[in-house]
Parts: C-alpha cells; structure tokens; sequence
C-alpha cells in the first residue's frame, strides 16, 4: 500500500497527461516470478481503477491547460479526431474524415476537448 501511495504521488508529481493502464500478469520463467509480495488480483484490478481516474483527472487538466491554443486534428469522423498532442476533439463544425484541421480548443466535456474549427491546414 505505502509503495502504491508512492507511484501514485509519483504519477502527480510528473504532471503526466493520461496514463496507459493495466494489471501487471506473473509470467512463469521470469525474473519478476521472483520477487516477492504479488499482489492478488482484486487488489490489482482496484489500483488500476484507482490508476485509471487519476488519469481522467490528469486528462481534464491537461485539456483544460490548453484553452485557446491552436492545434491540428487530424479528422476520424466528421466531427471527431485527434490533436498532435493526441487530444480527442469534438468540433464544432463538420470536416472531411481524414483531413488534418487547424482548430482552438475551447473546452472539455464528456471526456474529450471541444474545439472551434479555423478550416484546414495548408500543405505545400
């Protein structure tokens, strides 16, 4: 419990964006089949939750930091995709799926930034 404390604080001080997750598996020849102290599994299926809203949060923020900057999405749908910085953006306006879009992001809702389309990148 006192090391997990420990990631965790860890976790925050970095100032991570999100964390990938998931339960550490015992696999049998290796080295960490050594060790001792394996956690059981329902504690390790409770720390990853517990891993997993530290991440929400962690996303929240980050997206929340980036109000006003402008950033490209690279369109999934017509209103969904990612940024550069792999922020999940729902704009305001419809795009072509798969073209890259210059947009602010103006919010967070729902898990994902809400962006203001500014049309699409110029490439060369």
């Amino acid at each position: 419990d006192e090391e997990f404390s420990e990631t965790l604080a860890f976790i925050r001080q970095c100032g991570f964006s999100f964390l990938h997750v998931f339960p550490y598996s015992l696999r049998k020849g290796t080295a960490a089949e050594q060790l001792p102290d394996h956690c059981a599994p329902e504690i390790k299926k409770e720390r990853a939750a517990v891993c997993l809203a530290l991440s929400d949060r962690l996303y929240e923020s980050y997206v929340r930091s980036m109000t006003g900057h402008e950033v490209q999405i690279l369109m999934e749908t017509e209103t969904r995709g990612y940024s550069s910085e792999y922020i999940d953006a729902v704009l305001d306006k419809p795009y072509r799926k798969g073209c890259i879009v210059r947009a602010v992001i103006t919010g967070y809702e729902n898990g994902a930034a809400l962006a203001e389309g500014r049309g699409y990148l110029e490439t060369e």
